[in-house]
């Protein structure tokens, strides 16, 4: 780590290249739709058409933006209610008035007439296949938001270039070196989830939007997106690789051995869990998951020596996300941009905690507290007390963050103390390699199952 902080330090002056918050918000919410918790909403969900099973809803990943630019709600299609309107039922319609809303799909007439209804200003998705692929309810939707005056567009999150190979230059905290065949596997997976086949041409025929009736706005479309999933699969499968698992750690940080759960606890589709259990293959899935997660918003961070992302969540639920940086709506040159940043920089965590969708969070010192924080690096002492106070458990992070021991004086306290439990990656026994017979390299989300 050492030497990246080093490259890092030597080009401080410069204003870091970094991933657009849009398109941020929109690559979370497709993240979402892949995440452990989202499920597809079956046809009992939808009642506005006579459905066949070809139309059943898909599932759906959604961030709810404020007026402020802050998230209010990152969730998904789960328990049949659809992703576009779930945040709608915990925070009711005051507010969701003037939000703006990211979703991975188009979304289908029942989550449209109810996002109308709420007051949103603006709905941006994935142009993929819709929520609901039925021509009568894309009809439906159209219509809706134009007599509503309200906007609907197809986003594709804008990737540039630089970002990326900036990427594919830093180090990671949670591995040493980026496995190149498994960003390419990884990459060409998503391409086939969402985006399989000329999906150009079926967007063009199932939205009938303007932008893609142009062959040069077709030809950027098809490069952004491009540029997208590999920035998205060098950020997730490269800087979080499949070989890492989470084991709990004592106070000096050392990881206690992770119990072998047994045949009945070997399926990794059992329930999720509320709070870690690192012997649950569903749990150490799910923490990968939002682990890389934590890691894609660090690319969102202007610190220009040290990026952090995190996810704060309660309940099985996300409650807040956050990255470091300057403050809101600083421009370049108001604050120190060398080591003398740091009275300037607000924390990741801090973020997270400021802008949670929740106020009250069981309080730590209690057994049962699920709150959990996936951070892409170990709290600092400010972050550690207010977690605390706030509610804060389990803290998931990097193994490979702990070469400092006087700026973990305050972390390893409260594990001692046992207001917090920690949760460090480490590298898992992977399955032996293929024979000499030439069969092919099979990786772990080879093996995913589509949820019906």
């Amino acid at each position: 780590m050492a030497s990246s902080q080093q490259s890092s330090q030597g080009c401080h002056e410069q204003e870091r290249a970094r991933i657009a918050k849009p398109s941020m918000f929109m690559v979370t919410a497709l993240w979402m739709e892949r995440s452990p918790l989202a499920q597809r909403p079956s046809e009992r969900s939808f009642e506005g058409l006579e459905l066949g099973n070809q139309a059943r809803p898909n599932k759906v990943g959604s961030v709810i933006v404020l007026p402020s630019d802050r998230a209010l709600s990152v969730d998904c299609s789960r328990n049949d209610v659809h992703g576009g309107v779930i945040g709608l039922y915990k925070f009711g319609q005051e507010r969701y008035k003037g939000c703006t809303v990211y979703l991975s799909r188009r979304p289908c007439s029942y989550c449209t007439k109810l996002l109308i209804q709420a007051g949103v200003v603006k709905v941006y998705y994935l142009p993929t296949e819709p929520e609901v692929n039925d021509p009568q309810d894309i009809k439906a939707v159209d219509n809706l938001f134009i007599v509503a005056s309200v906007g609907l567009s197809p986003f594709i999150p804008e990737v540039n270039k630089v970002v990326l190979q900036e990427l594919k230059e830093k180090t990671s905290p949670w591995t040493p070196t980026h496995d190149e065949d498994a960003i390419k596997l990884f990459k060409e997976k998503l391409k086939k989830d969402h985006f399989d086949g000329d999906w150009i041409d079926t967007a063009s025929q199932i939205l009938q939007s303007p932008p893609f009736d142009d062959a040069d706005m077709v030809a950027i479309m098809q490069t952004n997106m491009d540029t997208l999933l590999e920035w998205i699969a060098h950020t997730s499968q490269g800087d979080v690789p499949d070989d890492v698992e989470f084991a709990e750690i004592d106070h000096n940080l050392k990881s206690k051995p992770i119990r072998n759960p047994g045949p009945e606890g070997a399926s990794e589709e059992c329930p999720l869990l509320k709070s870690p259990v690192p012997s649950e293959p569903s749990w150490q899935n799910f923490a990968l998951h939002m682990t890389r997660l934590a890691q894609m918003l660090s690319q969102r961070s202007d610190d220009p020596i040290r990026g952090v992302g995190c996810v704060l969540m309660y309940e099985n639920e996300v409650i807040s996300i956050g990255w470091s940086g300057f403050p809101a709506k600083a421009t370049y040159g108001e604050f120190p941009r060398s080591a003398c940043k740091k009275p300037y920089i607000i924390h990741a965590a801090e973020n997270a905690v400021l802008t949670k969708n929740q106020q009250i969070i069981r309080k730590a010192d209690c057994l049962t507290s699920s709150a959990q924080l996936y951070i892409s690096k170990i709290p600092c002492r400010e972050c550690v007390h207010m977690l605390v106070e706030v509610g804060v458990k389990h803290v998931i992070l990097p193994g490979s963050e702990h070469d400092d021991d006087a700026k973990d004086d305050v972390f390893k306290e409260m594990l001692q103390k046992d207001k917090l439990k920690g949760y460090m990656s480490q590298k898992k026994k992977m399955p032996s390699p293929p024979s000499a017979d030439g069969a092919k390299r099979k990786l772990p989300f080879e093996n995913e199952n589509e949820e019906d």
